[in-house]
């Protein structure tokens, strides 16, 4: 058996008491409403100006993504200080936590050379009148000295070794430098004997190269306290040295 329909409330019908029931019912439904309403339209409001889509620092991400999703700072456009504001480390695949910067590894290999030993007796002879020269190169020495000086200066620029050395280097970093220069070190045991400085442009991530790095040493280069190693032709080493390169912090 189905129930009979429900018949539709007539207020005529409704008692007096009553009906102040169903006036105060509908009011507060009307109330109701108008909270409800009131709310939606300022979540709409909110999601339209508010933190939800604003961009308050300008980086290209909204302050929700910044707090909710990446954890930046909605308030500075390159959270982590580097070159990259926080929206570019996002679409470029980056940390907006961590600084990018360039990361130079860089080695001296396959030295090669040989000493010239013509020169070799050339410096025995020059090495002769300048014993109490040994705080300073040869070449300094003879300077310093006029009455030798012109007996001298004609073979201090004679090579005693001709050095070669590969020079490989890569950025294995997460950004580029704009420059690299470093210094190649040939040493006679423990002792400095000539410094070859280079520099490069910009070296991008991945980047690197092998170069060679020629250079005669000439009797003018050797420093006087170790002119005995160079006639027993002591072995000539080579070392990179203070390598310098642009850091983005």
């Amino acid at each position: 058996m189905n129930p009979s329909p429900a018949k539709p409330i007539n207020p005529d019908t409704v008692s007096k008491p009553n009906r102040r029931v169903f006036a105060a019912m509908l009011l507060m439904a009307l109330a109701v409403a108008v909270i409800a309403g009131s709310a939606l339209a300022a979540t709409s409001n909110l999601v339209k100006n508010g933190s939800f889509e604003k961009d308050t620092d300008g980086d290209g991400l909204d302050d929700a993504q910044e707090v909710k999703i990446y954890k930046t700072n909605p308030l500075s456009r390159n959270t982590d200080n580097d070159r990259y504001e926080d929206g570019q480390e996002i679409r470029l695949g980056l940390n907006p936590l961590v600084a990018n910067s360039a990361r130079i590894n860089i080695k001296a290999e396959n030295l090669r050379g040989e000493y010239n030993l013509g020169t070799i007796i050339e410096l025995g002879l020059v090495a002769i009148p300048l014993g109490a020269c040994a705080g300073v190169t040869l070449g300094a020495c003879v300077s310093a000295i006029p009455v030798v000086a012109g007996l001298l200066n004609p073979i201090l620029d004679h090579t005693v070794y001709s050095a070669k050395a590969d020079i490989t280097f890569i950025n294995v970093g997460d950004d580029y430098t704009s420059y690299l220069s470093y210094d190649v070190v040939y040493y006679a045991g423990d002792q400095k004997i000539a410094t070859v400085s280079q520099k490069f442009g910009k070296v991008d991530i991945r980047a690197g190269s092998t170069n060679t790095v020629s250079y005669d040493i000439k009797i003018r280069d050797i420093p006087g306290a170790i002119v005995n190693l160079v006639l027993r032709q002591a072995t000539i080493t080579a070392k990179v040295e203070s390598v310098s390169y642009e850091y983005f912090g």
